[in-house]
C-alpha cells in the first residue's frame, strides 16, 4: 500500500498529500473525497508491557487532525476546518435555515518548509506520514 505523506506546504492553513482522486487506497476501498478526516502523525513508539515485556502495539502520536477539502489526480489539499453554524434567523422564521460558515485555521507547521525549504523539527514537515480517520 502507498504511504500518504505531506508533500508540500503552501501556506500556514494549507498542506498538500501525495493522495488524489486516481488513487485507489485498498484499506478504505475508495480514493481521496472532499470531507474525509487525516491526520498528520509522527514516528511511532513500540509500547512494552512493563512486567511481561511483551509488545502491546505501536503508539503513533498524532500532530494534527485535518480535512481533505480540494481533490487533484494525484494530490489533495488539506486544510484544518472549522465549522460555526449559523441559525439564529431560524429561531425568527422556519423558512430561514441555518447555515454553516467553514473558516481554515492555521496549522502549526515548519514556517522554513512553505514553499518546499527544507528543515527538520517536531513541527509538520514535507514527508511527515498521513493517516485517514474513520467518521
Amino acid at each position: 500500500m502507498k504511504e500518504i505523506k505531506v508533500i508540500a506546504i503552501p501556506d500556514e492553513t494549507r498542506l498538500l498529500i501525495n493522495y488524489g482522486y486516481e488513487d485507489d487506497n485498498e484499506s478504505l476501498n475508495s480514493y481521496a473525497k472532499e470531507g474525509q478526516r487525516v491526520a498528520v502523525v509522527a514516528d511511532g513508539v513500540n509500547i512494552s508491557d512493563p512486567d511481561t515485556n511483551d509488545s502491546l502495539g505501536e503508539y503513533t502520536p498524532i500532530k494534527e487532525k485535518l480535512e481533505v477539502t480540494d481533490v487533484f489526480a494525484k494530490f489533495s489539499v488539506v486544510r484544518n476546518v472549522s465549522r460555526k453554524e449559523s441559525s439564529f434567523l431560524a429561531s425568527v422564521s422556519p423558512m430561514l435555515r441555518s447555515t454553516t460558515k467553514k473558516t481554515f485555521n492555521p496549522i502549526f507547521v515548519n514556517t522554513e518548509q512553505i514553499l518546499n525549504i527544507n528543515g527538520s523539527t517536531d513541527m509538520i514537515s514535507v514527508g511527515d506520514k498521513v493517516i485517514f480517520l474513520q467518521k
